[in-house]
């Protein structure tokens, strides 16, 4: 009898358990505040078990050069970006280990950027753990970011119970709130700057071979995730984006990252020492400092893929059933990008980036009511010319018609309507065409 009886009260302390964990995960996910910047953490826990090629791991310039919409159109993989705001480098780690609970058999990849930003702020950790369901892996992470910046004591709870921090919110709960849901665009970015802006950051962009000292906790906890990943036998790629810094401090610890990584026989892909593999243009593929838009997203995304498919055979998956959810996610997101990008931006295999485009000043337009008349300088290298256009704000580059001239003349216009206009440079090579840069944002013309 007495067997029975603790057996029972085993039960009951299972059971209670069980709902107290329901109770806090179904609250917490309603107190907590659903933004844009949880979307790609929360967007993993979508995916079916065991089915992603890889995770890519980072903070918010994972999902502005990362792609993972357009890798599957490409190359029909797929990668998912598993990104929160500013996501410390420091807690790697921690992060693989949740990660694997639900992808145990993903390749990694580890982008090292945030290595500078030592000091862990509390928003950070909130940005990281907010939406991440209660396991044994949160908590160890919780502690971890606790500890690693350095929280008062008494802070350390609303980590662990985030309706500490948002009970604030009771009286702003709208219907939404109980129906948080993700995009649909598999980690995909969706933001306006993104797709629209161009920055030159080349006067910031340095780089360097020299070797920084990282400081003692983080090369703790960098020494503790490689001795982690090797005894797990974990493939993994730790790589370094082009970015403009401020100074070259922050380069120097991305090397002696680099250092620490190849010692211990993992994969480096510096970037920012490499950047021409990649094909980026420091002039007009980011959107600010830090971040790529969506042009420098697509070079990045193929660039990294090509990578991936060769040392980790990953198979194209596009055409299966079960992987039907990443076709419709394209089909949704293509609707997003359209009016931003060419469809020859996504074929890497016809592209050749030396040839130059037509620039602005260079482009005369003409209108007359029934037509429209466009006029360029030469390309050095180009035979010819294809001619893109779109109608309005949001309509979508399409190819219009090709040019071996210096002309061309659009008679497929409205009177009064508003269009515009990129020039392509071409040559042909054993019976293709490999196309050079364009203006991304085009030349407007009413006609």
């Amino acid at each position: 009898m007495k067997i029975k009886g603790y057996i029972i009260k085993f039960i009951k302390i299972v059971a209670f358990a069980g709902i107290f964990v329901w109770i806090y995960s179904n609250v917490s996910s309603v107190m907590t505040p659903f933004s844009r910047f949880n979307y790609f953490l929360a967007g993993f826990y979508e995916e079916e078990e065991k089915t992603l090629d890889a995770v890519y791991i980072g903070s918010s310039n994972c999902h502005t050069y990362w792609n993972s919409l357009f890798a599957w159109e490409q190359y029909g993989i797929n990668v998912y970006p598993y990104t929160a705001n500013s996501l410390p480098f420091s807690s790697a780690e921690y992060v693989i280990k949740e990660v694997r609970n639900r992808q145990p058999n993903a390749v990694f990849v580890v982008n090292i950027n945030t290595l500078g930003d030592e000091e862990i702020t509390m928003s950070q950790s909130h940005n990281l753990l907010d939406h991440m369901p209660l396991t044994f892996e949160k908590l160890a992470l919780t502690k971890f970011l606790c500890e690693f910046g350095e929280y008062p004591r008494d802070d350390h709870w609303e980590y662990y119970f985030p309706i500490i921090q948002y009970h604030s919110r009771w009286g702003d709960i709208t219907e939404s709130d109980f129906y948080n849901v993700t995009d649909g665009y598999k980690g995909a970015c969706n933001f306006d700057i993104y797709k629209k802006k161009s920055t030159n950051i080349f006067n910031g962009f340095k780089q360097t071979e020299e070797v920084g000292v990282l400081s003692e906790k983080m090369e703790k906890a960098l020494k503790s995730l490689l001795e982690y990943c090797k005894s797990e036998d974990i493939e993994i790629v730790f790589v370094t984006v082009p970015q403009s810094r401020p100074d070259l401090e922050d380069v120097k610890k991305y090397n002696r990252v680099n250092e620490m990584v190849s010692e211990y026989g993992f994969r480096v892909l510096d970037l920012i020492g490499n950047i021409e593999d990649t094909e980026m243009d420091l002039k007009v593929d980011f959107y600010n400092s830090k971040h790529a838009n969506i042009h420098g997203s697509i070079k990045y995304t193929q660039f990294l893929s090509e990578y991936l498919i060769e040392n980790f055979k990953f198979e194209d998956k596009r055409g299966k059933a079960e992987y039907s959810d990443w076709d419709k996610a394209y089909n949704e997101y293509y609707k997003e990008f359209s009016p931003y990008v060419l469809d020859i931006e996504l074929d890497s295999k016809y592209r050749d980036y030396s040839l130059e485009a037509p620039s602005e000043k260079d482009i005369l337009t003409t209108a007359n009511g029934t037509s429209v008349r466009l006029e360029w300088k030469s390309i050095e290298g180009a035979t010819g010319y294809v001619i893109y256009k779109k109608s309005g704000k949001n309509g979508a580059w399409k190819k219009t018609g090709y040019s071996n001239q210096l002309i061309y003349e659009d008679k497929d216009v409205k009177e009064g309507k508003k269009y515009t206009y990129t020039i392509v440079p071409f040559y042909e090579k054993d019976g293709e065409n490999y196309y050079g840069k364009h203006l991304y944002k085009g030349v407007n013309v009413t006609n």
